[in-house]
């Protein structure tokens, strides 16, 4: 067994024991950064709310004699909206319980922010402090039976503080304790890029099996 399966292997674990205490795990895994402490973000929380949406767009054209216009189809586009609450788990000395491996609400917000932001290029001569633009910032989405392995585009996010749960002092990753909120909800709305096709083929059949919460 690699370490990378062991890894997963506990994320599982953790997973399941989260759901049994009314917590979900998922991760955020930015498509333009490399370092390991910015590309995967494992968000850990209760649901406030979740909404899959579908639109269908068409054009329409007005004809000589009819009544009702001729439509066209263009496209069929998914919008999903979540909120969940993350909760600073305390333990007996008043400090971020290890064995939970729950963090920091506002720095798990910071890091979703980040990847708002597309990825640049060296600057292009020698003293200048310009860069050119690289990639855009694509993410994927890892939450099993709800968003499995999707890749899309935050295009709005914003947290806010549950003010009922207090403060409580939180270790930083950068080893300082700080006076944090210990209630955060973030608030995501996710525009999927699938790689895979819905739809039907010429039987009938569908064209990507268990489509579009876990297509296989």
């Amino acid at each position: 067994t690699t370490e990378s399966d062991q890894e997963k292997q506990k994320e599982l674990e953790q997973a399941a024991d989260d759901i049994v205490n009314e917590q979900f795990t998922f991760f955020i895994t930015s498509l333009n950064s490399k370092h390991s402490k910015h590309k995967r973000i494992k968000v850990v929380g209760s649901i406030e709310s979740y909404s899959d949406s579908f639109s269908v767009a068409t054009t329409s054209d007005n004809a000589y004699g009819r009544i009702d216009p001729i439509y066209t189809y263009t496209g069929t586009t998914r919008t999903i909206s979540f909120s969940v609450l993350m909760d600073t788990i305390l333990n007996k000395d008043n400090k971020p319980d290890p064995k939970k491996n729950r963090k920091s609400g506002m720095e798990t917000a910071r890091k979703i922010a980040s990847t708002l932001y597309p990825s640049y290029s060296d600057p292009m001569g020698s003293g200048l402090d310009t860069s050119t633009l690289k990639a855009p910032p694509l993410v994927k989405i890892d939450w099993t039976n709800y968003i499995n392995g999707v890749v899309g585009y935050i295009t709005s996010f914003s947290y806010d503080i549950n003010t009922d749960r207090g403060t409580t002092l939180v270790l930083t990753e950068a080893g300082e304790l700080q006076n944090q909120p210990a209630g955060v909800v973030i608030n995501i709305t996710f525009q999927p890029i699938h790689t895979k096709e819905g739809g039907f083929d010429k039987n009938g059949e569908e064209k990507t099996s268990n489509w579009p919460l876990n297509p296989k």
